[in-house]
């Protein structure tokens, strides 16, 4: 019953799993590995990991991978990146570690696991594109602008606005500005007379209250 859990577990999960000897030549792999393969395992027992078609045209991955074993040897992960193309030929990226699994402080076997990172990378892609769409904003505008990082959570209702406003103002630090407020703020050291000016910028909730910047 429990080997049929863990054969079960092993060809159910999404990761791409070779079970290896000390020679890196895989004796076991899972149903997902097999997939991407396009390989019945009968056709890759034996045979040594770096030569598997994922990376058959990435020699120094390949050469990576054949002196990975000094590494893994001094308890040492070893990660690596690889892609291939799936059946929709759509390009997928795969992220792998090999890891060695001791006995009486003796290498037992080794195991490699790979995780399909398509997806996290797209998003990373979009979200750097949107924070440097975001960054030339920010920095192109004629306008004054810094952002404050507040330290502590602040409590906001309609009730306690203004107090809240406050204590932001209080506990916050600035952490970025613009190269508008910048040239404003050397502007207004420059010609101590316009310093009057800053009387007249009124604080949105009380008007006898003056933003000082």
């Amino acid at each position: 019953m429990k080997k049929d859990i863990y054969e079960y577990s092993f060809d159910l999960t999404e990761q791409f799993i070779a079970v290896m000897d000390n020679n890196m030549c895989i004796n076991k792999a899972n149903k997902s590995l097999l997939d991407i393969l396009d390989m019945e395992e009968k056709d890759i027992i034996g045979m040594p990991y770096w030569e598997l078609s994922l990376w058959e045209d990435d020699f120094e991955l390949q050469n990576k991978l054949m002196f990975a074993f000094e590494n893994i040897y001094m308890g040492m992960e070893v990660k690596f990146e690889a892609s291939y193309i799936n059946a929709n030929e759509e390009k997928r990226c795969i992220e792998f570690s090999i890891k060695a699994v001791k006995r009486d402080d003796e290498i037992d076997f080794l195991i490699a696991m790979g995780y399909d990172v398509t997806d996290v990378k797209r998003v990373y892609t979009d979200l750097n594109h949107l924070e440097h769409e975001m960054s030339v904003f920010f920095d192109s505008g004629a306008d004054g602008y810094l952002i404050n990082e507040v330290k502590q959570g602040i409590k906001i209702d309609k009730d306690n606005y203004d107090e809240a406003f406050l204590e932001a103002c209080e506990t916050s630090v600035v952490v970025k500005t613009n190269k508008a407020l910048l040239d404003i703020l050397e502007i207004l050291f420059s010609y101590p007379y316009l310093f009057t000016l800053r009387l007249n910028i009124q604080h949105p909730i009380r008007e006898d209250r003056c933003i000082i910047v």
